[in-house]
């Protein structure tokens, strides 16, 4: 959808092509075709293995989570009523994003690397059956039934990368080009969209008072205030991660009493989710 808006925008010229040099004092960048092009403010959102942060130079903190996770199309027996589903399970998180047909869903299976390695040995049978049990384990009656896979698995390890800063010279950088969390609470999409907005905003006012793109105080200010906002939120999606797949008897206790008190207290329940949906 994202790519057919900007194809009907008159204002927009699409160039496809790998990106090979970037210039971050002139802004220009150099496409594998050796087409060249320069611009006041070069973006940065091309995903978690970003070329523009490569070329840039920008200084990056990454760390293993020692987890992979297996994304792939399902189809289950029963409809999912349009639901986003998230399990759990003492191996890591099992997720089932509701697609358009009712009876298919968008899959991203978290566990360890060991596991994943030898589950995608696994026959599309073999796997459609483990995962259909695996949501069993939680979903008792009434849930998704019987599973199967309907294309290609692929498994990705899984990293957290945070760059030290969002701006150098006339690059910026947004979404998982600068920031990447554990896809367990499906937020990295949201907070990535919550980078681009500041950054309109940012770019509207320069705009409107004739200021030039780059080397804005604000721009500064911007990548500051998106930086402390993420790491928090990573920070709380890892505590997150390690909470669950604890085994220890008393942290699970607490877990368990702390989902109940959150499903008892409507205003707090509503409050993490406005937040985990990227409302400031």
């Amino acid at each position: 959808m994202l790519w057919q808006g900007v194809e009907k925008r008159e204002a927009m010229t699409v160039h496809e092509g790998e990106v090979v040099l970037l210039d971050v004092l002139s802004g220009s960048v150099t496409l594998k075709s050796g087409q060249s092009f320069s611009a006041d403010l070069v973006v940065g959102a091309d995903g978690a293995g970003s070329s523009i942060r490569k070329l840039g130079e920008f200084a990056c903190e990454q760390k293993s989570y020692g987890q992979t996770a297996i994304v792939a199309t399902i189809r289950h027996e029963h409809v999912h009523h349009q639901r986003l589903i998230q399990r759990f399970l003492p191996n890591g998180p099992v997720a089932l994003l509701a697609l358009q047909d009712p009876h298919e869903s968008s899959l991203v299976w978290t566990m360890s690397a060991t596991q994943a390695e030898a589950m995608q040995q696994y026959d599309d049978q073999a796997f459609g059956e483990a995962l259909t049990e695996a949501l069993q384990f939680r979903e008792g009656k009434g849930g998704l039934g019987k599973c199967q896979v309907l294309d290609a698995r692929h498994g990705f390890p899984l990293w957290q990368r945070h760059v030290q800063s969002y701006y150098k010279e006339k690059v910026v950088l947004v979404g998982d080009a600068a920031h990447t969390v554990h896809p367990l609470a499906g937020q990295g999409l949201n907070l990535g969209l919550m980078d681009v907005r500041r950054l309109a905003a940012v770019l509207t006012k320069a705009r409107t008072r004739s200021w030039g793109l780059s080397g804005m105080p604000s721009l500064r200010q911007w990548s500051r205030d998106c930086h402390a906002e993420n790491a928090k939120k990573q920070a709380a999606f890892s505590g997150i991660n390690a909470l669950f797949a604890s085994q220890n008897t008393c942290v699970n206790g607490l877990r368990q009493m702390g989902m109940a008190v959150m499903h008892r207290l409507p205003i707090f329940k509503r409050e993490v989710m406005r937040v985990a949906c990227g409302s400031e």
